[in-house]
C-alpha cells in the first residue's frame, strides 16, 4: 500500500514499554515510520495473554499484536557498547525518540537527555513515565492500576458503598500514550513551523489521568468538599433517580439518562411505557403534571433536601423506579434504543465486544481494518482508528513485526554492511 499519510517523511525510535506502546501506534496509523527497540529476548508484551493460537510463543500475544502493527522491529542489546554505538547513529537519523526508560535503565546505559541531544540536536525525545522525571516521586515504580489509583481516578470509580475499582484493561497506559502522541507531535509541529530544534516532552501517567477526574479536584480546593462514587449514575447528577443509569433488558442492558433537562426527558421514557400500557399510574392528572414540571435533578434536589417534602417525593420516586424497572425488563435493549433515539429520550446500548464487532454502523463506515499476516499465516482484523483524514487518511499497512524481523534493513541505513551484520549477530549483540 502506497504510503501518502501525513507522517510519511518522520522516523520514531520506539523504545518504550508498555506504557508507551500506544503512542506509537497512533503515529504508526498516521504513517511515520516507527522503529520498535527491542531487547534480544523481546518486548515484554509480547509474553502478554491472550494469545492467537497455532503461533509461536513470542508472536501469539494478541495484545502486542494489537499495538505494535505498522511499526518494524529491530532486536539489540542496548547495554553493550557496540549495541549502544549503533542506537545513537539510529537517532543521528530520527525525528523522534519515545522512551520509557526507569533511572536505573539510563543510567546502566549512560544515556541522558543532554547527551542523547548530543547525537543530534533537531530531535523531539518524549519520555513517557509513571510519575515524570522530577519530583520525590520520579524514581518510583509504577504499573497502570498504580497511576489510576494514584492519580484519583480510581478513587471515583465503582459504587458508594463499595471500595474503589479499577478501570478496564490499561487505560493509565493509553491515556499516557495518547497525550505522548500529542506532545511529541506538538514539538515537531514548533521545530518545523519555529526552527525550534529538538526538545524534551515529558509525560507523567499520574498527571495525565488525573483530568478525567473532572470536577472533583476543584470541589475539594474549593468547597473542601470529596465527592463520592456514585456507581451508574454521574458526578454531574450524583443522586439515585428513576429514570437515571444502568437498566437490565429482556435481552441486553441500557443506560438511560432521562432525569435531566435534554432530550425528551422522563416525559418521554413514559410515553414509551404508556405504548405499552405498562406506565401505570403515571399519566393521571397529579402525577402527569409532577412528571412534566419536577423530574429534572435540579428540582429533585430540592425537592429531596426539604424537610416538609422529601419523604413524599422519595416515595413517589421509588415508584417511578419500580415501574420502570419493570418496563425494561418487557423490552430488549435494541428497542429500547431504538425508540428512544427517534423520540429524543436519551439511551445508549451497554455494547459488549461481540455487539461492536457486528455494528453495521462501523461497518459502513469501514472502521474496521483487515490485513493479511503473512509471518503468522493468519488474516487479523483490528480495531479502526480514533479519527480519519479525508485528504491522506491514517492507514494499515502491515501486521506487528517479529522479533527483530527488520534488524537487518534498519541497519544498513546507517551503513552497516553484510560482514558487519553476520559479526553483529555472532557477538550476541543483535538478532
Amino acid at each position: 500500500m502506497t504510503n501518502n499519510s501525513p507522517l510519511n517523511d518522520v522516523t520514531i525510535l520506539d523504545a518504550t514499554a508498555s506504557i508507551g506502546h500506544y503512542a506509537g501506534k497512533l503515529l504508526a496509523d498516521l504513517g511515520a515510520n516507527v522503529i520498535k527497540i527491542e531487547s534480544l529476548e523481546g518486548d515484554e508484551s509480547r509474553k502478554f495473554s491472550p494469545y492467537l493460537p497455532n503461533v509461536d510463543k513470542l508472536e501469539n500475544s494478541l495484545q502486542f499484536l494489537l499495538l505494535n502493527a505498522n511499526k518494524k522491529s529491530i532486536a539489540i542489546d542496548l547495554y553493550s557498547q557496540k549495541g549502544q554505538a549503533i542506537f545513537e547513529k539510529l537517532i543521528m537519523k530520527a525525528d523522534i525518540l519515545l522512551e520509557s526508560w526507569t533511572h536505573h535503565e539510563k543510567e546502566k546505559m549512560q544515556l541522558s537527555h543532554n547527551k542523547i541531544m548530543e547525537f543530534n540536536s533537531d530531535l523531539i525525545h518524549g519520555s513517557i513515565t509513571g510519575w515524570g522525571l522530577s519530583g520525590p516521586k520520579a524514581n518510583w515504580a509504577y504499573a497502570d492500576i498504580v497511576g489510576v489509583a494514584m492519580s484519583g481516578v480510581m478513587n471515583l470509580s465503582g459504587f458508594l458503598d463499595g471500595p474503589p475499582e479499577n478501570l478496564p484493561d490499561q487505560q493509565g497506559y493509553h491515556c499516557a500514550s495518547i497525550h505522548a502522541a500529542s506532545g511529541v507531535l506538538t514539538g515537531l509541529l514548533s521545530r518545523e513551523l519555529h526552527n525550534s530544534g529538538g526538545q524534551l516532552i515529558e509525560v507523567s501517567m499520574q498527571e495525565s489521568l488525573s483530568i478525567a477526574q473532572e470536577i472533583s479536584m476543584q470541589n475539594w480546593d474549593i468547597r473542601q468538599f470529596i465527592p463520592q462514587r456514585t456507581g451508574e449514575s454521574s458526578q454531574v447528577n450524583p443522586m439515585n433517580l428513576p429514570g437515571f443509569g444502568l437498566y437490565e433488558c429482556k435481552e441486553g442492558m441500557v443506560y438511560i439518562m432521562t432525569t435531566g433537562t435534554a432530550g425528551a426527558g422522563f416525559a418521554g421514557l413514559v410515553e414509551m411505557m404508556d405504548k405499552h400500557n405498562m406506565a401505570g399510574d403515571l399519566k393521571e392528572t397529579s402525577n402527569w403534571e409532577f412528571i412534566q414540571t419536577q423530574m429534572n435533578g435540579a428540582n429533585l434536589r430540592n425537592l429531596l433536601t426539604d424537610d416538609d417534602k422529601k419523604d413524599e417525593t422519595r416515595i413517589f420516586l421509588d415508584h417511578l423506579e419500580d415501574l420502570v424497572t419493570k418496563f425494561m425488563l418487557s423490552q430488549s435493549a435494541k428497542y429500547i434504543y431504538e425508540y428512544g433515539q427517534a423520540n429524543r429520550v436519551l439511551v445508549g446500548i451497554i455494547s459488549t465486544p461481540e455487539d461492536i464487532s457486528q455494528d453495521n454502523h462501523l461497518k459502513e463506515r469501514e472502521w474496521f481494518q483487515e490485513i493479511k499476516d503473512i509471518k503468522r499465516g493468519v488474516t487479523l482484523r483490528y480495531p479502526g482508528f480514533p479519527y480519519n483524514l479525508s485528504l491522506n487518511p491514517p492507514s494499515l499497512r502491515s501486521a506487528a513485526p517479529i522479533l527483530g524481523e527488520h534488524t537487518e534493513e534498519i541497519l544498513k541505513t546507517i551503513s552497516v554492511n553484510q560482514e558487519e551484520y553476520k559479526a553483529l549477530q555472532k557477538e550476541g549483540i543483535i538478532l
